[in-house]
Formats: structure tokens, sequence, C-alpha cells
């Protein structure tokens, strides 16, 4: 069987990728990869930050169907698991704490680093949650801080680890491993606070601060320069993470696993630069934060393809087993699109993509008990979104209205009627599957302390 291993980039925007569209130059490795793959310049995420995101990504299942949620629960089945009854060693690399072991997603692997492991306490044990994300903010707060004040003397420790490092931890793993495996690296340089190193800034580390400063601040009032500014330091950790990547394609080709893996590149979400107001990845369903890159190369499967059909990473790990052959009965959502990478063809027909998140004043919260459904369907043409926390539907026309500017939904309401049934159809299938989760939960924990 072929190894598989998964590259996904913290807030990659899709247009920042010369294969699907930039002109900047700012990803030659990627560029290369997706000449001699498949590039894919449709893909939509099913939510708009990590913990919304990445459920589908290995799960293909929706966030909000899962009562622990924003943790996973071990009744989620991933794709990983499957694997590993077919005998695939499995491995995670990242430093992302959205994805960590506090959050249950080491069960998905034999082997699991996720920069936690540095400051050597197991949160599980010693520590609550709350506490962890809280000591997780005041080091991301004080990361700010530190920037507004320091200059180029000084060295800042950031709260993720640089790309070069993880892929040394992934490479040093890769050379113990005599099994077919499954390796999945998270890269979080294009993450905020956006810090390149110096070789890939195209401005002053003074000025780095300055800009970071005023981000923290107050980013409603930045000027249209100074905007320019940030999307220059952001393309900067684009060019970083494109440079490692390619450095790790060297390494790959060196123990002879490139040629013979099925390698795909992804993100989990993009990244907002005041096209709708704002900055970051808050609670919002723009272009800018749901379309991704997705390049796939593997043994069997063409080159130089692009393929603009409509696709969403929920259908991305039933994708994977029908590559691999993998055979079994799964509680996926997502559908397969394998015979569209292999037949160059409409062979899947995916009519729209949901994505979803929870919103209480715009920004993103993490229980039903403090947000609101933010929800949106998207198609090759059209997108609904539904804002329950503003009470707000907006509609555009993508191939027309590229940017989202103009709210036709007043204009089309008979393709809104579909859409919202298709959407709160979708809601109740969630809520469906929550509570009987959540129920069962309650017997057994009621079970456990009844004594036979």
């Amino acid at each position: 069987m072929t190894n598989v291993i998964l590259l996904t980039i913290d807030c990659l925007r899709a247009d920042f990728l010369g294969c699907l569209g930039s002109s900047e130059n700012l990803t030659p490795n990627l560029d290369k990869f997706a000449e001699k793959g498949i590039s894919l310049s449709q893909a939509i995420v099913n939510g708009p930050s990590t913990p919304f995101s990445f459920p589908s990504i290995f799960t293909s299942t929706y966030a909000l169907m899962d009562e622990n949620f924003p943790k996973i629960s071990s009744s989620r089945i991933s794709i990983t698991e499957i694997l590993k009854r077919k005998g695939y060693i499995t491995a995670g690399f990242h430093s992302n704490p959205y994805l960590s072991k506090v959050y249950n997603y080491d069960k998905f692997f034999d082997y699991f680093y996720d920069s936690i492991s540095d400051e050597n306490v197991d949160y599980k044990k010693s520590g609550s949650l709350r506490n962890f994300i809280k000591r997780y903010k005041i080091l991301k707060n004080l990361a700010k801080k530190i920037l507004s004040v320091l200059n180029s003397k000084y060295k800042i420790k950031i709260p993720y680890k640089p790309a070069h490092s993880i892929n040394k931890k992934a490479t040093d793993w890769l050379e113990q491993v005599e099994n077919k495996f499954f390796l999945w690296i998270h890269y979080m340089d294009t993450h905020h606070p956006f810090l390149p190193p110096e070789e890939y800034r195209t401005v002053s580390f003074r000025k780095l601060a300055k800009l970071e400063g005023i981000l923290s601040k107050n980013p409603s009032n930045i000027s249209k320069k100074k905007i320019q500014e940030i999307i220059s330091i952001y393309s900067g950790t684009v060019k970083y993470v494109d440079n490692e990547i390619g450095k790790l394609f060297s390494k790959l080709k060196e123990m002879n696993l490139y040629d013979n893996s099925l390698i795909i590149i992804t993100a989990d979400h993009g990244e907002e630069f005041r096209e709708h107001g704002g900055f970051s990845h808050q609670a919002k369903l723009y272009e800018e934060l749901i379309h991704v890159p997705l390049l796939i190369k593997g043994p069997e499967l063409p080159e130089g393809v692009k393929l603009d059909n409509l696709v969403s990473l929920i259908d991305l790990a039933p994708t994977i087993l029908e590559y691999l052959k993998v055979d079994e009965k799964t509680q996926f959502k997502g559908r397969s699109f394998y015979p569209l990478l292999k037949n160059k063809s409409n062979g899947h027909l995916c009519e729209g993509v949901i994505t979803e998140s929870l919103a209480k004043n715009g920004k993103v919260k993490l229980s039903l008990e403090e947000g609101s459904r933010l929800i949106s369907y998207r198609t090759e043409n059209w997108k609904l979104i539904l804002d329950f926390d503003k009470k707000i539907k907006k509609l555009f026309n993508l191939r027309e209205d590229p940017k989202e500017t103009e709210n036709l939904y007043e204009e089309n309401i008979d393709l809104v009627l579909n859409f919202e049934r298709i959407l709160l159809e979708h809601i109740d299938m969630e809520k469906e599957i929550y509570n009987e989760n959540k129920e069962l939960k309650l017997i057994n924990k009621v079970m456990k302390n009844i004594k036979l």
C-alpha cells in the first residue's frame, strides 16, 4: 500500500499560490509540486477556523455534531484509525493548541507531537483545560506586547514552532519507520503573529513590531498603506513555509519516499486582510476564509492537471480511502472525489458545500451555550450565508461578484428558499446526532455508577 503524507498550513489563502492565480511568485515549490500533480482551484473548508475545520478533515464529519466540541470525542472515527487497522503506522507533528492532546487529537496517532510536550506537562492529568487555554492566551498576548516594544536586537519566543523545527522532528521520525505510514504535518508560520525569518521580511523588524502593536490595539484604524505592509509580512511567511516544504520534499526524495507516497497539501482556513472589515479569521464565511489550496500528487494519478470542480475538505478522508482501495463502512459524511482525480472528468459532482461556525458579536465561540450558528451554503456560482447571531441573511453571485459586496437575497427568493431548506435540514441532522450522543454519554455515565 502507498504511504500517505498530509501537509496542512494554518491560515493559507488559495489566492497566494502561483498555481492558483497569484503573480507574486511566493510559492515556487508548491507550484512545481502542482505541475507534477493535481491542483483543485475550488476547494472549500467546512469551518472558518481550526476547531470547526479540522474535524471534517480527519473524521469527515461536521464539528457541531460532537457533544464534546471543541474536543474530539471517542465516538468519532478518523481516517488514521481506519488505516491503523490496515497496518499503517500513524504520526502527527504540529504546534497548534486547538489540535493538541488537550482536545484529544492525539487519539488519532501512534506517535504525536504537539509542542506542548516541550513544556513537560501533561495537561490532561495535572491541569484543567481552562487553565491551559488561559496560559496559552497569556503567552499569545505576551508575544503581542513584546512585539510592540522590542527591536531587531532581541529574539522573540512565539507561541508556535517554526516550520523547519516541525520538519526536523517529522523527518527524524521517518528515519525510524520501516512500515507503511500516514504522516501529518501542520505548519503555523502563516498564523498571526506573522514573524517570518529575517531573509523573508519586506519591512524592518522595528516596523513589523509597530504594525503588530497597531493590530493588537486598534485594528479598525489602519491605513491602506499599512494593510499592504501587513500583507507583505504575511507573504513572507508564505514564502518561508514554501521554502521549508521544498526542503522537506528534498529529504523525502533522499529517503525514496517522495515518488511512492500520496502527498496532499491544503489549509484549514484562510485569512482576512480587511476585505470585509477585519483581520485574522474571526466568525465570517467569506471566500478569503473558506477558499483554500488543495494540491494532490501520488502514484497512478495524472500529472499537471488543474480541476475547477467544487470540492470540500469533508470529502478528503473518503477520497484517500478510495485511492488506497480501503473498503470499510464508515460514518463519514463526505463523499470521495477520487473518480474526479482519476478520470479528469465530472466523476464527482458536488452540488454545494456547507461551512459553519459559532458566533457572538462577530467573534468565534466554541460552545452552543456561548454562540449562535453562522452557516453558509456555497455552490460553484452562489453562496448563501445565514447569521443567526446578527440575524442577517446574505446571498452572493460569486461569478459576477467574487469579492462578495452585493447582497442579492431579496432578488432571488426561489434560490434562497432552496438553499435555506438545505441548511436547515443540515442543522436538524446535527442537532439529532448531537442529542443522541449526549444522551448516550449520560446513560454510560449513569451505568458506571450502578453496582450490579
